[in-house]
């Protein structure tokens, strides 16, 4: 009876390992099953392109990160596969630090945290009208960042969204916004924020008013510290004091010949225009003319940066100075004519106008040989000639250092 039962016990035990045993494999194979399963699944949701990294998401597909980071321009595709490009996923270009301007197509409604975190290098951004949030940290970092224009169709601008981008000297904020994240502007170089609405929102966890020169109701008017009233005129921003106008900031996209008159009437008072505030007309990539009237004595550094459309531009007699990056990036700028008041050119004033053809200098070759020109200041430009009252010069080339 005893060995009975003791192979009755050894049976059970036999039988308790073998079912171990299977277990074992079986969960194993199960789980080599899964992780293959979601293997293939992430291999169907990100594809690589010939560029740039994607993610199938709900609605199209999202920009997830680059093949190579060695691109200085990015131009972000609206389809991919025949589906549409719809977003620009978290950390999408984090680091990239050759990238120096980013063109987004509409179609992507959001830019994920960090999407151009530390691209130190980034200039240059354009945001288009169907863009409805910024994410965290979407722009931080991005010491050189010059030209943002924020769309109406903007919602949400999440926290630190631009922190340290301290080369902004002025940003547009549409009435669209509803949320503002902590920090989403510090530490800036801003010059000066403008607010479309009258008075900040409850939902604002940045506090404009603190540390920045805020204009709200920014289409309407409102003093600065100056003293000078802002104000929209015949659809051009101006600010008005003791009888000068200066053309500001304009808040809003402009399209087709600008003129500039010599004087603008308003609330019954008549103000002449004496000058162009720096940033006057930068990112005003539909304008395609501008005419500016003698009265002008001073236009601003960046004043037409990236007005990609101009061709031409006369620059008026009483302006003694053509102050930096003036012309940055007019790439399609063909014939600039100055005066022979001009003794200055800052650097970069005429960068990247790559089909720069004439420079007309109402002077003789002595004279322009005299202008003070600060480096960089024809980097990159066309194979221009300099047309002077005696004669005319080949393209002046800076040599390496």
């Amino acid at each position: 009876m005893k060995m009975k039962m003791e192979f009755v016990w050894i049976a059970v035990a036999i039988v308790i390992f073998i079912a171990l045993i299977y277990g074992i494999v079986h969960y194993k194979k199960k789980n080599s099953d899964k992780s293959d399963s979601n293997k293939n699944r992430e291999d169907i949701d990100i594809t690589k392109g010939d560029k740039f990294i994607f993610q199938r998401v709900e609605g199209g597909y999202s920009i997830v990160g680059l093949n190579d980071c060695d691109y200085a321009h990015i131009e972000i595709p609206a389809v991919f596969k025949e589906k549409p490009v719809v977003g620009i996923g978290e950390n999408a270009f984090f680091y990239c630090t050759n990238i120096t301007s980013v063109t987004i197509p509409y179609g992507i409604t959001s830019i994920g945290n960090s999407a151009f975190k530390y691209c130190s290098n980034l200039s240059y951004v354009t945001i288009p009208d169907s863009v409805t949030s910024i994410g965290n940290n979407a722009f931080a970092y991005c010491t050189i960042l010059t030209n943002v224009q924020l769309p109406n169709s903007l919602v949400s601008i999440g926290e630190n969204a631009f922190y340290a981008c301290q080369a902004l000297k002025s940003i547009f904020i549409p009435k669209s916004v509803v949320s503002i994240g902590k920090m989403a502007f510090y530490p800036l170089g801003v010059m000066i924020i403008y607010c479309e609405t009258k008075s900040q929102s409850d939902e604002w966890e940045c506090f404009l008013d603190d540390g920045f020169l805020v204009i709200w109701n920014c289409k309407n008017q409102k003093l600065d510290e100056e003293g000078f009233c802002y104000a929209i005129i015949d659809g051009l921003a101006y600010a008005l004091k003791d009888g000068i106008a200066k053309v500001a900031y304009q808040p809003a996209m402009l399209e087709g010949n600008i003129k500039i008159p010599e004087k603008v009437e308003y609330k019954g008072e008549t103000y002449c225009i004496t000058s162009l505030m720096p940033d006057a007309f930068t990112d005003q990539s539909n304008i395609t003319g501008i005419t500016l009237h003698d009265s002008i004595a001073s236009i601003g550094a960046d004043a037409f940066s990236y007005c990609g459309k101009i061709k031409d531009i006369i620059v008026p007699k009483k302006v003694n100075a053509i102050e930096s990056h003036t012309f940055y990036f007019c790439d399609c700028l063909e014939n600039i004519i100055i005066s022979n008041s001009v003794k200055s050119i800052g650097e970069f004033a005429l960068f990247a106008c790559e089909e720069l053809k004439t420079i007309n200098f109402e002077g003789t070759i002595e004279q322009w040989n005299l202008i003070a020109k600060e480096d960089g200041w024809n980097l990159e430009t066309g194979d221009y000639e300099i047309i002077c009252t005696g004669g005319r010069l080949e393209k002046e080339i800076e040599e390496d250092e």
